[in-house]
């Protein structure tokens, strides 16, 4: 209950990523960790990872690059999904040679879900945001169209309001 209410508690998304891979060390007892995930389904890659020095990028292409089946015995590789989507993979990684329970790996499970819902609420909120910040920008382009005169005017006020609409670089109004 304790986790569960950790990772809910907060709404910034780069603290709950951190939260989940600092959680996890406290789940199962490993030597490193790593968090790779999409937010987004087409969206960036966010990593979390503790305990190690270098060297993330190769396993982060393991972990994502492989089936969880075929990674050593010393990775403990569980996915982060929910019942909306599957978000990316959480490793748990011992020394060569050591291996995990299969006890440990049902707590973990249970853990990659716990955190996909986090992020399922992260996800929620973060689109929610970007709906409204759509449609104040919708509102405010139509106050503008209804408060223009002339064509150049309409125009002039249409190009000053589509990038906040669509989220682009420049508009011309010629």
């Amino acid at each position: 209950f304790a986790t569960a209410s950790d990772l809910i508690a907060v709404d910034d998304l780069d603290e709950i990523l951190s939260r989940i891979t600092a959680r996890a060390a406290l789940e199962v007892r490993a030597t490193r960790y790593l968090l790779a995930v999409r937010v987004n389904a087409d969206g960036q890659l966010h990593c979390h990872h503790k305990g190690f020095e270098e060297g993330v990028e190769e396993y982060v292409e393991e972990l994502l690059g492989r089936d969880p089946s075929e990674h050593p015995e010393s990775w403990l590789v569980v996915p982060v999904r929910s019942h909306r989507r599957e978000y990316g993979r959480l490793l748990a990684l011992r020394e060569p040679g050591q291996s995990f329970y299969p006890q440990e790996r049902a707590v973990f499970e249970v853990y990659g879900r716990y955190a996909a819902s986090a992020l399922d609420s992260a996800s929620a909120l973060v689109e929610a945001k970007e709906r409204g910040d759509q449609a104040n920008a919708l509102l405010s382009l139509a106050r503008a169209l209804a408060a223009a005169g002339t064509s150049n005017e309409i125009a002039r006020r249409l190009a000053d309001a589509v990038p906040l609409v669509v989220d682009c670089d420049r508009v011309g109004d010629r």
